[in-house]
C-alpha cells in the first residue's frame, strides 16, 4: 500500500496542532465547528494565524485519515474529528437493529421498498443512539453522507435516496414498469454484468439519481 505522505516535511505547527485534534477526539468530541478550531490553530501554543494555513493542515489531516474535512460549499464549517463516528451513523441507518416502532413505519417500509429516506426517519435512526449526538448534527451528517453518495438527493427535488437500499430487480420486471403505450420513452441504453462491485454500483445508481430528472409523461 502507497504512503504518499511517508517521508515528506510537516510543519512543526502542524504536528502540535494535530495533537490538540487527537486530545479532542479522545475527549469525545467527535465534530466541531470550523470557528473553534480556528481559535485554537490562532493560540500562542501553536500560533497558526492565517485560516488558509489551518484549513489547509486540516486538509492534510483529511488526506492522512485522521479527520473528516471538505472545504466546500455546505461542508466547509464543521470538521468530523472521529472518522468512526461518521461510520456509526450510516451504520445508525443501514442496521438490522432497528425498533419494532421504527419498523412498522410507513417510512421504514418506504425505505425498504424503493431506497427513499425521510428526514423524519434519519431522525428516528439517529435517535438509536443519543450518547453520539447524531440528531445534534443532523444537517452536517446529512450532507457529508451525500459528499460519500451514501445520500443523495432526486434531481430538482429535496427528496433523499439511499442507493445501497435500492432493490435490484430483474430487466423482466423492469419492462413491466414502462411498456405502456401511454408512457413516453426515450431510447434505453442497457449493460448486463455477472458481477459488479456493490459499491461502484452505488456509486453509478447515485450519478443516475442526481443527474436524471425522474419524470413520467401520460
Amino acid at each position: 500500500m502507497a504512503m504518499r505522505d511517508w517521508g515528506q516535511d510537516c510543519p512543526l505547527k502542524w504536528i502540535l496542532f494535530q495533537q490538540v485534534l487527537l486530545k479532542l477526539k479522545e475527549s469525545n468530541v467527535s465534530i466541531s465547528s470550523i470557528q473553534s478550531l480556528l481559535k485554537i490553530a490562532k493560540h500562542e501554543d501553536i500560533n497558526i494565524i492565517k485560516d488558509d494555513d489551518v484549513k489547509q493542515c486540516l486538509q492534510y489531516c483529511h488526506d492522512i485519515g485522521t479527520v473528516v474535512y471538505f472545504n466546500e460549499e455546505k461542508l466547509a464549517d464543521f470538521v468530523i474529528l472521529n472518522p468512526k463516528w461518521l461510520i456509526d451513523a450510516f451504520r445508525c441507518l443501514v442496521s438490522d437493529k432497528t425498533e419494532n416502532d421504527i419498523k412498522v413505519s410507513d417510512d421504514w417500509q418506504t425505505l425498504k421498498d424503493t431506497g427513499q429516506i425521510s428526514e423524519s426517519l434519519i431522525s428516528l435512526l439517529f435517535n438509536k443512539e443519543p450518547e453520539l449526538k447524531f440528531e445534534d448534527n443532523k444537517a452536517h451528517l446529512i450532507e457529508v453522507l451525500k459528499r460519500f453518495d451514501i445520500i443523495v438527493n432526486l434531481k430538482d427535488s429535496s427528496e433523499l435516496y439511499m442507493p445501497c437500499m435500492i432493490k435490484s430487480c430483474s430487466f423482466f420486471e423492469f419492462q413491466k414498469h414502462f411498456c405502456d403505450e401511454s408512457i413516453f420513452k426515450t431510447s434505453w441504453f442497457c449493460l448486463e454484468f455477472k458481477f459488479l462491485p456493490p459499491a461502484f454500483f452505488n456509486h453509478i445508481i447515485a450519478w443516475y439519481i442526481k443527474a436524471v430528472p425522474c419524470e413520467c409523461y401520460s
